[in-house]
């Protein structure tokens, strides 16, 4: 079968767990097709993974930017637009059914039509702040309707046309890749699998700015991404999880529990070396994952100075990509304000987890949130002592194999910390129980399990619930930017070009 593969700021482009993941599962299953759908930044970034052989295209859609090669609206599709974007802002109103009646019509019009200019219509604005006023203490300034209006234009415009066909639509994320993922399952009326690594609208509330001068546009956003979870938890098919932590948020957000499952991920021990008893001249910890507030860093580095008091020559190494600048700015000042520059590096992208892995003597993560994290099972499988805080599905993935601790607390992951690193018994002990946990968490049962569901849903187990006020009309076309050397049907391409 051939599936659609929508991924967000990962795959192909992001070394992150979810790309990771991804790539796994394409290549895992060698019988289906992909097509991959990749919402990215607006700057070409360069693909970091290896193309399988069963992904026939890759589109890039790059967000906050406007498209080519659509023509400007006539007279009667600009009205058209404005009773559409009406129908779409009564997600500030809470209502489903108009929200999604005008995010189908606006995708319609948007396929063939440059909306990018009509959302700096007069009237729009004028709309925006009237129903933003029912849910604000005060009536939001003009400054503030433009942070709004221009958030929305820039981040669903690039979306607003119809993914290409395929028989069926498989999403990594409940957040805007459900836009084309929805778009794509209602128009060609194919099934639709999310799968959630972890619960984005739960995230999104962790990081709510308190800035007054933003309470505006964080309300429209927040109303924004609550109606479009709901209505991708309406009409998916099938909701997965990674961890059971993550479905109790899936059924708080309305998700339907008959059509909610947990799969784990999975690894193979066979391409991960076994680095168990492993020593180093320093005691070093290790860091592995996206630099970005909910992993919270500050208090891991907080948690190292208090480290440093007891064991001077340890070392702290952080890898993996940087996804938030300021935050990276922000770490890197508390370093220096901590007099740990020579202790701490930021070590930037490792080629393989497991040779990030190799450079500690104990794995350490300080997440806030997490679902249940790729780079702590693929450190199992290394056999590493790993210190984490217990929150999400961690506990559920690591169980005794590891020291949890709770979560935004130095001093507690500074205890477990200089334990393991003065008593190489206790690690020992763990890396062992690492290794064997591992085993339980296997690829090919995962794969297996994705493949049955494939095959489960293209075979409809109950009727598709479309909603009685939308119409079926149909278009095939796309309209998406081609990656280099992809070529649609039909079509020739060479580089980025619509």
């Amino acid at each position: 079968m051939r599936v659609l593969l929508i991924t967000e700021g990962s795959y192909p482009h992001e070394v992150s767990g979810t790309s990771n993941w991804s790539h796994e599962l394409i290549n895992g299953l060698p019988r289906h097709r992909f097509v991959v759908l990749a919402l990215t930044p607006p700057k070409r970034q360069a693909i970091l993974y290896e193309r399988p052989a069963n992904v026939e295209q890759l589109f890039r859609v790059p967000l906050r930017l406007e498209r080519s090669n659509v023509r400007e609206p006539t007279k009667a599709e600009r009205e058209t637009f404005a009773l559409s974007v009406n129908h779409l802002l009564e997600f500030l109103q809470r209502d489903l059914p108009r929200f999604t009646q005008g995010l189908r019509e606006l995708a319609l019009l948007g396929h063939e039509v440059d909306l990018w200019p009509l959302f700096e219509e007069r009237v729009l604005w004028q709309r925006v702040q009237g129903l933003l006023r029912l849910k604000l203490p005060y009536t939001p300034s003009l400054a503030e309707i433009a942070l709004c209006v221009s958030w929305l234009q820039k981040n669903l415009t690039p979306l607003l046309r119809i993914p290409p066909k395929t028989d069926l639509v498989h999403m990594t994320g409940n957040a805007l890749g459900g836009v084309p993922a929805w778009l794509a399952s209602h128009v060609h009326e194919v099934p639709l699998l999310l799968t959630e690594h972890h619960i984005a609208l739960r995230e999104r509330y962790l990081k709510r700015s308190h800035r007054s001068d933003l309470l505006a546009l964080k309300r429209f956003q927040t109303s924004f991404y609550e109606m479009l979870a709901r209505l991708l938890y309406w009409q998916a098919d099938r909701i997965v999880s990674v961890s059971e932590f993550n479905r109790t948020w899936q059924l708080r957000f309305a998700a339907p529990r008959e059509r909610t499952l947990v799969i784990p991920n999975g690894v193979d021990l066979d391409r991960f070396p076994n680095l168990t008893q492993q020593t180093h001249t320093t005691s070093t910890l290790v860091w592995l994952g996206r630099i970005d507030p909910l992993k919270n860093l500050e208090t891991l580095l907080s948690a190292f100075w208090q480290v440093r008091q007891l064991l001077p020559h340890a070392r702290l190494k952080l890898f993996g990509p940087t996804t938030n600048p300021r935050y990276l700015r922000k770490l890197q000042q508390q370093v220096l304000e901590l007099k740990l520059e020579s202790s701490v590096t930021f070590e930037g992208v490792a080629s393989h987890s497991y040779e990030a892995f190799a450079e500690g003597d104990v794995i350490v993560s300080s997440s806030k949130s997490e679902g249940s994290p790729l780079a702590l099972l693929e450190a199992m499988a290394c056999g590493k002592a790993i210190v984490a805080t217990c929150v999400g599905g961690v506990h559920e993935l690591l169980g005794d194999a590891a020291r949890l601790v709770p979560a935004q607390s130095p001093t507690a992951l500074a205890t477990a910390l200089i334990d393991l690193l003065q008593h190489p018994e206790e690690r020992s002990k763990l890396e062992g129980r690492a290794r064997e946990r591992a085993k339980t968490f296997s690829l090919d049962r995962t794969l297996a399990r994705y493949n049955e569901l494939y095959e489960d849903l293209v075979t409809p187990l109950r009727p598709r619930e479309l909603p009685a006020f939308l119409t079926t009309e149909r278009t095939t076309q796309n309209n998406l930017i081609l990656l280099q050397g992809d070529t649609p049907e039909g079509q020739s391409n060479s580089g980025d070009s619509p």
